[in-house]
């Protein structure tokens, strides 16, 4: 069974069907790509860690948010001293 997705970037209103690699998910039914959402001055601290590290590395470097990332990174790391 194919499963199609269907969403509409918030702030660009530019619309992706059946593929959302692009855009990220900031809630129930709201989507916006990676650089719409950054320039639209919303907060990674907004977002799950998940969710972060699933930005662009360049455009997050880009916006001075690579600390940001990297602190994401780390809390999805397992650790190895369990």
């Amino acid at each position: 069974m194919t499963t199609y997705s269907f969403a509409t970037c918030r702030f660009c209103g530019k619309s992706s069907l059946g593929n959302t690699d692009d855009m990220v998910k900031y809630g129930v039914r709201h989507y916006a790509h990676f650089r719409c959402y950054l320039e639209a001055g919303k907060s990674l601290t907004d977002l799950r860690d998940w969710q972060i590290v699933e930005f662009p590395a360049l455009l997050l470097h880009k916006h001075g948010l690579t600390e940001v990332a990297e602190a994401a990174i780390a809390r999805l790391k397992p650790r190895e001293d369990r």
